[in-house]
């Protein structure tokens, strides 16, 4: 009978143990195993009785006492909030990892011990203890784990996996403006560039772009930085080639000499009208014909020579007031290969620039 009340009792305990009391009494039956007894926390006396099948029994009291059971800690790791952590420096980077989120269910005090790897077998090296630590990683994969204990010496495990890696591309300053000018025809000195990291001591720096001091116009050229961690960045220096010399209007004029003919000694009228095409400024805008003037008229004889070609007259060429026309004489050497006056004709643009153009008008040796 003994042995009977010692397995019911293990059977009690079993299911009942660790719950409050609200049944004052439970009967158990024959091949019947109640499923459910609440119990209180604290101390309580359980009477049970047995009978077998002569209707003999017995009772016998068991005093249980019941404790309250204690749940390990929760460890959190709240900070970095970023697994990706930016290196600063060769060495690596500082890191502080937070653990003073980490609870208990019993709000007991909790110890905090720090490591990196995973607990277990893979178990590293303890870095430190207390809610938070900062940490110098070097460059890589790092799995930090922290260990809370609480008062009962439960613990919790929490773990971290974090990567320091340098991800910032290095920087870049230019030697002198970022814009420079360049007189056009003269010659373009490349004044450079630094490149500056905080992890790679010695980053790239590759130049690239062409100016063309000939030709007025905006040229680029790019600074291209590259650190060890493959990271780039560039920056740009615009070259401006200008010419501040005024470049002078243009004048257009017949592609023909005037013919004068014949050698009659008298005055032939050549107006600019006549042998002007057209004027531009440098710029290519139009300029009236009206603008365009007789600077000067040559001839590449003497006015009067020995000979009668010539008809021994004096003042040959003769310009208008107005500079406008020329008044040239019919005429030549008797001995010559013809006579060849040329007219030199100027123009000013807005800003007071000059051009010039030339013509000639033929009195030849013979038609």
């Amino acid at each position: 009978m003994k042995h009977l009340f010692q397995f019911l009792l293990v059977i009690f305990i079993a299911f009942f143990g660790m719950s409050q009391l609200h049944a004052r009494q439970v009967q158990i039956k024959k091949g019947a195993v109640p499923s459910k007894i609440i119990l209180s926390i604290g101390g309580r006396t359980i009477t049970l009785t047995a009978k077998n099948t002569r209707a003999d029994f017995t009772n016998e009291a068991v005093a249980i006492t019941l404790v309250q059971s204690n749940n390990p800690p929760v460890a959190v790791i709240s900070s970095p909030t970023d697994t990706l952590i930016e290196q600063t420096s060769p060495a690596g980077a500082q890191v502080t990892f937070d653990g003073s989120t980490s609870s208990d269910p019993e709000n007991d005090a909790l110890s905090y011990l720090w490591f990196e790897g995973t607990f277990g077998s893979e178990m590293g090296e303890i870095l430190g203890a207390g809610e938070t630590i900062e940490l110098s990683l070097s460059a890589g994969p790092h799995t930090i784990s922290l260990l809370v204990i609480d008062a009962a010496g439960n613990f919790g495990v929490a773990s971290l996996n974090v990567l320091v890696a340098d991800t910032t591309p290095p920087t870049i300053t230019l030697n002198g403006s970022d814009t420079v000018v360049v007189e056009q025809d003269s010659s373009y000195t490349e004044l450079g560039g630094v490149a500056a990291d905080l992890v790679d001591p010695s980053p790239s720096l590759v130049i690239s772009g062409n100016v063309d001091v000939s030709t007025a116009g905006e040229y680029p050229v790019t600074y291209t930085a590259t650190d060890a961690s493959g990271n780039q960045s560039s920056a740009v220096r615009l070259v401006r080639v200008v010419s501040t010399t005024p470049v002078p209007p243009v004048i257009i004029v017949r592609h023909f000499p005037t013919i004068i003919w014949p050698p009659n000694h008298k005055y032939e009228t050549i107006p600019v009208s006549k042998i002007v095409v057209s004027a531009k400024d440098g710029s290519g805008m139009p300029i009236r014909k009206r603008h365009v003037r007789i600077l000067s008229v040559s001839s590449d004889e003497a006015v009067d020579t020995r000979g009668h070609g010539d008809g021994h007259t004096f003042r040959d060429i003769v310009i208008s007031r107005d500079a406008k026309k020329a008044y040239l004489r019919a005429e030549r050497q008797e001995h010559g290969n013809g006579r060849v006056y040329t007219i030199t004709l100027v123009v000013k643009d807005a800003q007071g620039t000059e051009g010039y153009a030339t013509y000639e008008v033929w009195v030849p040796k013979k038609q």
